[in-house]
């Protein structure tokens, strides 16, 4: 039991600096392809391709609610945050 605790508070403290460590590498604007279309589809809920993504729209539309920054830094910030949180589960 001690052990599944150590792994899991490992497991927290690679998850938040890895967090903190890929927000340096955030992009400060769109570059082309997908990017824009995605950033859109999060803004006003909209289908980006004809198989959706909706959880992605949905849920990136929440960040999209965070008061502070521009609106494409709290869009990265959810697929930052998506990516993050796969690796933590990967990690387990």
């Amino acid at each position: 039991m001690e052990v599944k605790i150590k792994n899991s508070f490992f497991s927290l403290k690679l998850f938040f600096l890895l967090f903190l460590l890929l927000q340096f590498f955030i992009p400060a604007r769109l570059y082309f392809l997908d990017t824009p279309e995605y950033l859109f589809t999060a803004i006003y809920l909209d289908i980006s391709h004809p198989p959706g993504n909706p959880l992605f729209s949905q849920l990136a539309n929440i960040f999209t609610l965070l008061p502070f920054a521009p609106l494409i830094f709290r869009v990265e910030l959810f697929v930052l945050f998506a990516s993050v949180l796969s690796l933590f589960f990967i990690g387990k």
